[in-house]
């Protein structure tokens, strides 16, 4: 897990700004400064390199881990669906603390900081976009990305330390998300988004279950950067109603979904050979 995610902080900060260097010596209208996040070029060249470095940065590590832990297909993905229901209580979880954990980031000096706050981990700067290639980030941000960051995080780091309980591999793969994040101002929703994904597969069976509780986030988190970037009077306003309006709907949601569906015992325990204080000594 540690060379997987040095491969991901690799390629994120390093490998991803050599081959845009080299691309820039070869002609390509792209380049950056390794000094800081910012990309510079044209749209589309910028677009298509944000998207090839972010899959890098997670198919690569993703592929390691799955051939280096040699997980066995049928117990690398979770896909059968066996209660719907649970989807539509983690995906209300999800906005509900999404709504929370986006509080420090939207209250703050910076008019912009939300969107400044969504789209940093990607190097980019919106403003200068056409809107062709901004249509193509959303789509791409919003839908695979979620997918891609799923697969990862609920397929392959999951799937090997569920040997261990899902206690362990849900509480492990949370941390894993929050530190690779690489921003302390996302790490609370990383941290808390990943947990709700990883329980919410589990009680509902299907690793699709994470992928739209990713996509869900995203999607609000989208929603408020549009309405941040409406520069009009009512702007503090609208973003104080919709975020009140998502909070209270999805707290509703949960509410009735705990009283309505049947309480589940989804965790699988284990038992180790190891003490537990040796076992603390190695984690450390």
């Amino acid at each position: 897990f540690g060379i997987a995610m040095l491969m991901w902080i690799f390629i994120d900060n390093i490998l991803g700004k050599v081959i845009i260097e080299i691309l820039d010596k070869l002609g390509v209208n792209i380049h950056c400064n390794f000094l800081s996040t910012d990309l510079y070029g044209g749209e589309k060249e910028r677009v298509i390199a944000i998207v090839g470095i972010s899959i890098m940065k997670v198919i690569i590590p993703a592929i390691y881990l799955i051939a280096k832990l040699k997980i066995p297909k049928p117990v690398r993905f979770m896909n059968v669906m066996n209660h719907p229901e649970e989807l539509i209580r983690s995906i209300a979880m999800a906005l509900a603390v999404g709504t929370v954990t986006s509080l420090p980031k939207i209250y703050t000096d910076k008019g912009s900081q939300q969107i400044y706050s969504y789209f940093m981990k990607l190097d980019t700067d919106i403003s200068t976009w056409g809107q062709a290639e901004f249509l193509i980030y959303i789509i791409y941000d919003t839908i695979v990305i979620s997918i891609l960051l799923g697969i990862f995080y609920n397929g392959a780091v999951f799937a090997a330390l569920r040997q261990f309980g899902d206690g362990f591999a849900i509480g492990v793969t949370a941390f894993v998300a929050g530190i690779l994040s690489q921003d302390i101002a996302e790490m609370p929703a990383a941290i808390f988004i990943t947990i709700i994904a990883s329980c919410g597969m589990l009680r509902s069976g299907s690793i699709y279950t994470a992928f739209f509780v990713r996509i869900a986030y995203k999607l609000y988190v989208f929603a408020i950067a549009i309405i941040e970037a409406n520069d009009s009077s009512t702007t503090y306003l609208d973003k104080n109603f919709f975020m009140l309006a998502v909070f209270v709907i999805s707290g509703l949601v949960v509410g009735l979904s705990q009283i309505l569906i049947p309480k589940r015992t989804f965790y699988a325990d284990y038992v180790s050979e190891v003490p537990h204080n040796k076992r603390v000594r190695f984690a450390i």
